[in-house]
């Protein structure tokens, strides 16, 4: 009498055969002829292709995988660097960042002025350090959005001009995405938040 096996060990089954195996949607793709010619192999045989096939999937998957405190480091510093040096230059050369503000239509320019300042320059110091970290990639992403608007509008120009504001445009686009993906995921370990949350859990087990 034939008995049937474990889902989980049709699964393994299937995956170590046809390479086929969604472990988060258990989307099986498989051979049922060679189920049935497995059906009555001891347990203990099933339950060690069944470690070994998880086993497999979970060290290839961590193979593939960046380092991810180092890599979000990274992001940050790279995603900060424009915000900060911008502001910069806008803190520095103040009069010129008046004028500008005024040329592209902005209201009231000199505010708009102070206001670009205090996001790119502190926003992006803030960014970098991982300090405030999802709130303020969430400000400045909605600030890069807007900005792309007030100061990139391309549909206002034609030829080059136009090009050259339709790339500044999309490009403000791609770097909310990547403060949105920030956002999400956190400043990680090598950052301000990421050693408060360490402190204040060590606080807490020690309570406990």
């Amino acid at each position: 009498m034939l008995v049937r096996p474990r889902p989980y060990s049709n699964a393994c089954k299937a995956y170590a055969r046809h390479k086929t195996f969604n472990v988060r949607n258990r989307n099986i793709v498989f051979n049922p002829f060679l189920f049935i010619a497995q059906l009555n192999q001891p347990k203990n045989r099933q339950r060690q292709q069944i470690t070994r096939c998880f086993s497999d999937e979970r060290s290839t998957t961590m193979s593939l995988s960046l380092p991810r405190d180092p890599v979000l480091l990274a992001s940050r510093l790279l995603l900060a660097m424009l915000f900060v040096f911008m502001g910069w230059g806008k803190l520095t050369g103040f009069s010129g960042t008046v004028t500008y503000m005024a040329t592209t239509g902005a209201p009231l320019p000199y505010l708009s002025s102070l206001i670009a300042i205090l996001v790119e320059l502190g926003f992006g110091l803030l960014i970098a350090l991982g300090a405030l970290t999802s709130p303020v990639a969430i400000i400045l992403a909605f600030y890069t959005l807007a900005t792309a608007f007030i100061g990139h509008h391309y549909w206002t120009f034609s030829g080059v001009e136009r090009y050259d504001m339709w790339i500044h445009f999309y490009k403000n686009f791609s770097i909310a995405g990547g403060l949105l993906a920030l956002a999400a995921t956190g400043p990680g370990h090598f950052s301000i938040d990421g050693i408060l949350a360490s402190t204040t859990q060590g606080t807490t087990a020690r309570k406990l």
